[in-house]
């Protein structure tokens, strides 16, 4: 996809952590780690060649390269709203108009119109269109992500590992990731279904309990943590998709 809209992305700065030369898919026990032979598991996690990148590295450059390209098109221009988002849907006369950018909107500044509006695939904001308009027959299933940043002493680069086991040893759907990156960083996470057996499941804490792993505490042993953040994925596959993608003004 980067390739298609942007064919010369490397030599224009895109920003990219790795490239992945090693790919794993590994199961843990309380203290040793196996890695799965390639015919074992689905071919789509094997991830060699893809490229490791952060996310929000990635938007910020693609918001400086449309507004170059901006620029060069008569008669268009770009707005960036980059501390804004979006609390509601605005529908008017069976359409989508727009949407609140204000928790609680007291005057028309609260609001962004627009003749189309696009929205993200996750979120409660879509999930008002998609409901809206009854776009979608089967429920959609989430999962959290939660994810830690370090620095470490070697460099992992280019190697990608996805984990069962450890520490979902109850049957709660899930697993973990670590992708080494540039500079010696390194990501470590875990996905986890939202809809556990356990009622105090705490994706924070399983996260903690993954990096005692000692695999995962030798790579991060005199270390320093950079970052850390959170996402809700949508999950659920083919029947969990909306019948349509689009809706009046969507």
């Amino acid at each position: 996809i980067i390739e298609k809209v942007w064919p010369n992305y490397k030599e224009i700065g895109f920003p990219i952590e790795a490239t992945c030369t090693e790919s794993y898919f590994s199961v843990l026990g309380l203290e040793k780690k196996w890695d799965m032979p390639a015919k074992m598991y689905p071919k789509s996690f094997d991830k060699t060649g893809y490229l490791v990148v952060s996310l929000s590295l990635v938007t910020s450059w693609m918001a400086r390269q449309l507004e170059a390209k901006a620029k060069e098109v008569p008669n268009v221009s770009l707005d960036l709203f980059t501390g804004f988002a979006a609390h509601g849907v605005v529908f008017e006369n069976g359409r989508v108009a727009g949407v609140q950018v204000s928790e609680d909107p007291k005057s028309e500044d609260d609001y962004v119109y627009a003749k189309f509006t696009c929205f993200g695939d996750k979120g409660f904001v879509s999930r008002d269109v998609i409901d809206h308009f009854k776009l979608r027959d089967c429920p959609q299933i989430w999962s959290v992500g939660v994810k830690e940043v370090w620095q470490c002493k070697e460099s992992y680069e280019g190697k990608v590992w996805h984990t069962l086991g450890w520490p979902l040893l109850d049957g709660t759907f899930g697993g973990g990731f670590v992708y080494g990156m540039k500079d010696s960083k390194l990501t470590i996470g875990m996905v986890i279904s939202l809809d556990s057996p356990d009622p105090n499941m705490n994706p924070q804490l399983k996260l903690q309990e993954y990096k005692k792993h000692p695999w995962i505490q030798n790579m991060i042993t005199g270390g320093k943590l950079l970052k850390y953040g959170a996402a809700l994925l949508p999950e659920g596959g083919y029947y969990s998709l909306p019948k349509k993608f689009t809706a009046p003004g969507a």
